[in-house]
């Protein structure tokens, strides 16, 4: 019999279904077993092997992880893996000596144009092996749509530089407020680059062509885009009166509370999608055998027992 070559994604899918479903294929039973054993910092440094933001995915990641979890075949609801991740994440304490650190330059320049996670996670596999790492970043500071895109109620920021800084602190040639015009003047730089990456992402929203959008004019925002710029401090206020439209992440973060720029009333409203889909305007709301015991009726049991002692 063959040892399991567990480098195959495909042998995750056959034993552990929580690690097959995540697409960083982070060993998820492993780390919540050093978790239990209150070892954080080997938790953390075993969730970084796969994934270099466990701080920052521990309080944004979408889990897929989660609907795949066996536990739910036994108590009808999944481990909680992504908030596990935030444990180990936060109770890590310092773990510098054990980080990657720069290796012996190797003579390779590579250039990565812009700091968001997908160039942050070149340079951490490169900088290691001796590649020379320069970043054009066009903005302030690096981070891409985990900065400006989340707010910091959700994604703090110490959380942010810590985990980014981690990766910099490397010996990254990182050059802020410099935007690439032209990949051909960055080819004939001197000394000369042996390999461009393009991190730039994709950071659009997507507009809705519906009767009345033109009407609308400014009244009407795109998520991703008024994120931004809500973080650019370009936007402090909204009106008391706000729908929202779909039920993305993006759109939930819009309507929490959030000092000056908060709506006071919001109403996430999902339109039915393909001809099978039984769902209406309005019904966003959980269904009533879903439930918990509703506030009102919580309260009443609270004051009739107030009463009655």
């Amino acid at each position: 019999m063959k040892p399991t070559d567990v480098r195959d994604p495909n042998y995750f899918h056959k034993v552990v279904d929580c690690q097959w479903a995540c697409p960083a294929h982070t060993n998820v039973p492993e780390y919540i077993r050093l978790i239990a054993q209150g070892r954080y910092a080997d938790a953390y440094m075993l969730n970084r092997q796969s994934n270099i933001f466990p701080g920052i995915l521990g309080r944004t990641c979408d889990r897929p992880c989660e609907p795949a979890c066996r536990r739910t075949r036994i108590d009808e609801k999944p481990v909680a893996i992504c908030r596990l991740k935030r444990v180990a994440a936060d109770l890590k304490g310092d773990i510098t000596d054990r980080l990657p650190t720069a290796g012996a330059r190797n003579g390779k320049r590579v250039a990565c144009i812009g700091a968001g996670p997908a160039s942050l996670a070149v340079a951490n596999d490169l900088a290691p092996l001796g590649y020379e790492v320069v970043m054009f970043e066009k903005g302030p500071s690096a981070g891409g749509l985990m900065r400006t895109n989340v707010p910091v109620f959700r994604l703090p920021r110490s959380v942010l530089d810590d985990e980014i800084g981690m990766i910099l602190n490397m010996g990254v040639d990182i050059r802020y407020n410099t935007p690439v015009d032209s990949l051909k003047a960055l080819l004939q730089q001197t000394p000369r680059f042996d390999a461009v990456f393009v991190g730039t992402g994709a950071p659009r929203g997507k507009e809705l062509d519906l009767p009345g959008r033109a009407e609308g004019g400014d009244r009407i925002h795109i998520g991703i885009d008024w994120l931004e710029s809500v973080a650019f401090e370009h936007i402090d206020k909204i009106g008391e009166r706000v729908l929202i439209i779909g039920v993305a992440t993006p759109r939930w973060i819009a309507a929490a509370p959030r000092g000056a720029w908060a709506a006071s009333t919001s109403r996430s409203w999902r339109a039915a999608r393909g001809p099978t889909s039984r769902r209406r305007p309005g019904s966003w709301k959980t269904p009533k055998k879903n439930r918990s015991t509703s506030w009102s009726t919580t309260s009443r049991r609270r004051s009739s027992s107030r009463a009655a002692s």
